[in-house]
C-alpha cells in the first residue's frame, strides 16, 4: 500500500475516538507502514515485518475483521487488540490494528442479546434466536423467530459487537445468523444468494465486495 498521506489521515481521525491508551498501527502485505502509539505502547517501528500470531497477521490471513487477545510472546508485552482488513490498489491487502490493554477485553464483549422494540414493547432478543438483520431508511431492524423488531445499532455497530463465529456481514444492507443459512446458490448473472431456514425464509443477495468474505468466513 503506497497512499501513506491518506493512511495517515486515517490514523489521526481514528486516535479522535479510540481510548488514550489505545495504539494503533497500519500495515500492508508485508510490513508496518505507519504507527501511532499510545500509552499502552508496543513500540513497533515501520519498516517493521508483521509477526506470526499478530493480529495484523491474522486480519491478513483473513481478509476480516478479528477481535482477539495476544500473549507476551508476540510483541514481549500481552494485548487485545480490534483489527480491519483494508482494501488497496489493485487488489492489494492491508491492516489497520488498534492495540489496547488486556483489561479492556472486557468493554468489547460480544452481545448475548438485543434490545428489540415493536409498537410500544421492547423485548431482549437472544442473538442465538435472530436470523438477520436489515439496514433499511436509515433504521435497523432485526428478524427473530418470525418477528419483526427495530433496534437502535447502526449494522456497523453490531457487526464490531455480535458473536464474530456466529454472525456474518453479506451486504450493506444485510448481516445474518450463520446458523440460520439453509443453502447458497447463484443465479444465471452469478449474483449469489443466501436462502435462510424458516420461519424467516427470505432470500438474501450479496453483495459484490463481500463475496470474498462470505467465501473465506464460510469455507467454499
Amino acid at each position: 500500500m503506497d497512499s501513506l498521506p491518506i493512511l495517515s489521515q486515517i490514523a489521526r481521525l481514528v486516535a479522535d475516538w479510540i481510548p488514550p491508551a489505545a495504539s494503533l498501527a497500519v500495515s500492508d502485505e508485508q510490513q508496518y507502514v505507519l504507527y501511532h502509539p499510545g500509552a499502552y505502547d508496543l513500540r513497533i517501528q515501520p519498516g517493521a515485518p508483521i509477526p506470526t500470531g499478530s493480529i495484523s497477521e491474522r486480519v491478513l490471513h483473513t481478509h476480516a475483521r478479528v477481535e482477539a487477545g495476544v500473549d507476551a510472546s508476540v510483541f514481549g508485552l500481552p494485548y487485545y487488540g480490534l483489527g480491519y482488513p483494508l482494501l488497496g490498489e489493485e487488489g492489494s491487502f492491508g491492516a489497520v490494528t488498534v492495540i489496547l490493554p488486556p483489561g479492556f477485553q472486557s468493554h468489547f464483549e460480544a452481545l448475548s442479546f438485543v434490545m428489540g422494540q415493536t409498537a410500544d414493547i421492547w423485548r431482549p432478543v437472544p442473538v442465538e434466536k435472530i436470523g438477520y438483520f436489515e439496514s433499511r431508511q436509515k433504521r435497523t431492524q432485526l428478524y427473530a423467530g418470525g418477528e419483526q423488531y427495530t433496534c437502535t445499532q447502526t449494522l456497523q455497530v453490531l457487526e464490531q459487537r455480535l458473536p464474530q463465529n456466529q454472525f456474518l456481514r453479506i451486504h450493506r444492507s444485510y448481516i445474518v445468523n450463520i446458523a440460520c443459512v439453509d443453502h447458497i446458490s447463484r443465479d444465471i448473472h452469478s449474483n449469489m444468494w443466501i436462502h435462510l431456514l424458516p420461519p424467516d425464509s427470505v432470500t438474501l443477495p450479496v453483495g459484490q465486495t463481500y463475496l470474498r468474505h462470505v467465501r473465506q468466513k464460510l469455507g467454499f
